[in-house]
């Protein structure tokens, strides 16, 4: 029997040396992703459609190298298990994609997007990828207003795309930033900000409670936080060279392993289904 296997595009160097935590890197509820694990499964012998992906997100998203890195890693996965590609289109993608992300995005930021129902329903996803919390969590909005936010945008996604997937993945850890005045001359009053950064105590419960969703709705969820390493795990990353200065966003690099991260847990999970067959 075939096992698929996530195949990274590039050599990351140093990963060994990040706090990333495998035994972590599983979907929690993958019976929720009983479309895409058939279509993969299905696949070996052709290809006659392409696969279907809209990712919504923040800024986490926006930089294009999450979403797009993920869906290049799982073409690539499609092309190489399938005897056959027979997608007609003008490109014969088998794997299409499509972002949904704004800075500063929430749920109640894309629920009132006067869009958001036309591009689902017109895209018709096979996939949705849900990644949210990063904003709420450092605006500190109630957990109450993001459950049911959150929850509403869910079940619009359904009710636009009954037949697609569903998976949220959680913000990955993040710093807040604060500034401290601190006197420079003993002589003079002069002072300059020093930057400082402290754990996020609401980033934690504001994860928390994605990672629960499952017990209300059907969605699957990839906890990104605990993979990452935890708390503070984003100084490491920052020093190797994955994440960005301001402790919340990732570089290229970065977000790129993240996507791999992702496939890899995905495929876990997939395997799972293809052995039991």
């Amino acid at each position: 029997m075939l096992l698929l296997r996530a195949v990274s595009e590039a050599q990351l160097p140093d990963t060994a040396l990040l706090p990333i935590n495998y035994d972590y890197n599983y979907i929690e509820n993958d019976t929720a992703l009983s479309h895409l694990k058939s279509f993969i499964l299905e696949s070996k012998d052709s290809v006659s459609r392409p696969f279907r992906i809209l990712h919504i997100g923040d800024s986490h998203v926006k930089s294009g190298y999450y979403a797009e890195t993920f869906a290049r890693l799982f073409d690539s996965i499609i092309r190489n298990y399938t005897s056959k590609v027979i997608v007609h289109d003008s490109d014969s993608s088998v794997v299409k994609l499509l972002v949904m992300a704004k800075n500063g995005a929430m749920a109640k930021t894309i629920l009132q997007s006067v869009y958001v129902d036309t591009i689902v329903q017109n895209f018709n996803p096979d996939l949705v990828i849900v990644s949210l919390g990063t904003n709420e969590a450092y605006n500190h909005v109630s957990m109450d207003t993001i459950a049911w936010y959150q929850e509403v945008l869910i079940e619009q996604i359904f009710r636009d795309a009954p037949d697609c997937d569903v998976l949220l993945t959680t913000p990955g850890d993040g710093l807040k930033r604060y500034y401290q005045k601190v006197r420079i001359s003993k002589k003079r009053r002069r002072y300059k900000k020093v930057v400082h950064f402290e754990v996020n105590d609401y980033l934690v419960d504001v994860i928390d409670y994605y990672d629960h969703i499952p017990e209300r709705m059907d969605v699957a969820v990839w906890n990104f936080y605990p993979v990452m390493g935890g708390e503070e795990a984003i100084r490491e990353w920052n020093r190797k060279g994955y994440a960005q200065g301001d402790m919340i966003h990732l570089t290229k690099i970065g977000y790129q392993l993240q996507a791999r991260l992702l496939m890899e847990a995905i495929m876990e999970s997939v395997n799972g289904q293809a052995i039991k067959e």
